[in-house]
């Protein structure tokens, strides 16, 4: 029995260590071939070649690493050395891999008549198995036989009965030659799915006129009514600026991809196309929740181009569908559509009483503390604008006195306060704001407007009326009305007083996305002496313009100079971040 025991016991240490000792040898085999494939990499042939010697000592016939001789030598073009490896080890290679080798060496002598006759034996070894054909083509595609690459995948297209096989190989091959027609018809046979992006992106890669790609695909449609090819040929009109043939095309297709039709026009700027493919979804829909998603989304597009009144349209549309069916709906979308229509009533009706209900009704779909707080401060600018400044006053102050706000949002407060005092000269209390400001609120975002704003007011009365207006008519008038104003007034200020105008203008239009008005004024500012603490500020807002028109060298540029100037600037971390800039 402990003799059985014993032989039990010594087999299997023996059988034990002898995979142990497998594995260790699999896993050294692995490690010389990575550090021999590292010298290919750099060059370095005659060590990689040492290292593929020894390793063939120690592992006899081993294919991984005769295969990485034989690539060695065909980079090298040491036909001789390869030739005699093929030789040596044909007993232990299979056909196939010593035919394409073999298929190789004559295409890299420039024996084309050789190569094909190799091919021709290999194919018939294996007769009907289009994938050899493939393997073969990429040979001759790799040695730059484009035309004999195509014949081989068109004899596997043929036994294989599949029109479109090898569609993408064969589309890149027409590419490199320059026959971009027969490269566009490939790419629409490659055509599903799966491919649909990749096909667009190579047929915008050919760098050929839109009209013969539309061209090619109307001709595919005729023998084929796919929704595939009349996306992709909506997508060309559209790139074509062919509109009323673009919206054609996806309004046939459906509500789904009309919908998708719109959000693209709306990311190209294309506002009035938008509008039209959305109000089009509009009369074919039964979908109450869809038609007011929709009206929310006409409406942003006409409130983004400010033409208000037509905004306003929607908006209500958007609130009264929504009272009558009170269906569920992002209450993030509603509160945002509530407040638009606060600052609608403002510009378009001068209504604060309008504007307040809209706020209330805009708190029913509030829930935190300081969200409500921000709608307040919405509540006290409809005050302000329609000069009611014991009212705004009574609103913020209640903010302000209020735990658990955030301090940026207590901070809003104080400013808004500190203006309506200011607007209805109230200039003791606006005085006592400015001193709690200076001793307690020295970082604050808001300081630099308030020293502006108080050193104008002492310098410039006789202009406060012009002055007021200007202020007032950022938060609440179009544009064209905003600039009218800000003319004016330039006009009659003086010199110490134009940096705080133009700094306010500059941020309404940087807030409005008006980049290129806002970066003109930020240049101008940029270029005089003395503009104090609003320097920091100027020269961040000045990058942000450049990386918003998607200028990057400039904007990266101007980063840096902030950085430079303000290595610990308030915005230093923001700017860092975008660019992952460095000291």
């Amino acid at each position: 029995m402990k003799s059985k025991l014993f032989f039990i016991i010594l087999f299997s240490v023996l059988f034990f260590s002898s995979s142990i000792n497998a594995y260790q040898k699999e896993d050294l085999l692995k490690i010389k071939l990575r550090q021999a494939t590292n010298y290919e990499r750099q060059n370095k042939f005659h060590i990689a070649e040492k290292i593929y010697i020894q390793l063939r000592s120690e592992f006899p016939h081993n294919f991984q690493v005769i295969e990485k001789m034989c690539t060695l030598y065909l980079r090298q073009k040491n036909f001789e050395k390869l030739n005699n490896i093929l030789e040596s080890e044909k007993k232990y290679l299979n056909d196939e891999f010593i035919s394409l080798t073999k298929i190789d060496i004559y295409l890299k002598k420039g024996e084309l008549e050789n190569a094909k006759k190799e091919a021709n034996v290999l194919i018939r070894s294996k007769l009907g198995n289009h994938s050899y054909y493939k393997k073969i083509a990429e040979k001759f595609t790799k040695n730059l036989y484009f035309d004999e690459s195509i014949k081989f995948y068109k004899k596997a297209r043929k036994i294989s009965q599949k029109p479109d096989l090898y569609a993408s190989e064969m589309a890149l091959l027409y590419q490199y030659q320059m026959d971009f027609q027969s490269a566009i018809d490939e790419y629409l046979n490659m055509l599903d799915d799966k491919s649909f992006s990749l096909v667009k992106y190579r047929l915008d890669k050919l760098n050929v006129n839109s009209e013969i790609v539309i061209e090619a695909i109307n001709n595919k449609l005729k023998k084929s009514e796919s929704v595939l090819l009349k996306r992709l040929l909506g997508n060309y009109y559209l790139k074509n600026n062919n509109f009323d043939e673009a919206f054609l095309v996806f309004e046939k297709l459906g509500t789904s991809y009309l919908l998708n039709f719109a959000e693209t026009c709306e990311k190209l700027g294309l506002s009035q196309l938008c509008i039209k493919s959305y109000e089009s979804i509009i009369t074919g829909s039964s979908s109450e929740t869809q038609m007011l998603s929709i009206f929310g989304k006409i409406g942003d597009v006409y409130y983004r181009l400010q033409e208000y009144e037509f905004a306003y349209n929607y908006f209500i549309k958007f609130w009264e569908l929504y009272e009558k069916t009170r269906i569920h709906f992002s209450q993030k979308t509603i509160r945002n559509v509530l407040i638009k229509l606060v600052k609608l009533e403002l510009i378009l009706h001068n209504s604060a009483e309008n504007s307040e209900r809209f706020l209330q009704k805009a708190k029913q779909f509030t829930t935190n503390q300081n969200e409500m707080a921000q709608l307040s401060i919405a509540l006290a600018d409809c005050y302000l604008h329609t000069s009611k400044y014991v009212d705004a006053a009574a609103v913020l102050n209640t903010i302000i006195e209020k735990k658990h706000i955030f301090i940026e949002v207590k901070s809003k407060a104080k400013y808004k306060l500190y203006l309506s005092y200011i607007f209805s000269k109230n200039f003791e209390k606006a005085d006592s704001i400015f001193t709690d400001f200076l001793n307690f609120d020295d970082e604050n975002i808001y300081l630099n407007n308030i020293v502006a704003i108080n050193d104008f007011i002492k310098h410039s009365s006789k202009f406060t009326d012009e002055f007021v207006g200007f202020l007032k008519s950022i938060n609440g008038l179009k544009t064209s009305e905003i600039e009218k104003k800000y003319d004016n007034l330039i006009k009659i200020c003086e010199n110490k007083d134009l940096l705080f105008i133009k700094i306010q203008m500059s941020a309404y239009y940087l807030q409005n996305k008006n980049y290129e008005k806002s970066l003109l004024i930020f240049l101008e500012l940029s270029k005089i002496d003395e503009v104090g603490k609003y320097d920091e500020y100027i020269q961040k807002n000045i990058g942000d313009c450049y990386f918003y028109l998607k200028k990057y060298s400039l904007a990266k540029t101007a980063y840096k100079k902030y950085l430079i100037n303000f290595p610990v600037g308030t915005f230093a971390p923001e700017v860092r971040n975008r660019f992952n800039l460095t000291d």
